[in-house]
């Protein structure tokens, strides 16, 4: 059943707003389901012009394009 994203969209904004990384995380409990839902929340980031989002490789900051 789909959940709701954390955070929510207002809060979301305010924090792109303020130049906040952004990264996308899970609580998948199979692995079926990681990544689930990524479509829809980088969409989501797109439309608040969000074009890269942040990973951790090796203990270095990665920013990482959105995309498909």
């Amino acid at each position: 059943q789909p959940r709701e994203r954390f955070p929510a969209s207002k809060l979301l904004a305010g924090l792109v707003k303020r130049g906040v990384p952004i990264t996308f995380g899970s609580d998948s409990h199979r692995a079926s389901e990681v990544g689930h839902g990524y479509g829809q929340a980088a969409a989501q980031l797109s439309s608040l012009g969000v074009t890269h989002w942040t990973a951790f490789r090796e203990r270095r900051l990665e920013w990482l394009p959105i995309g498909p």
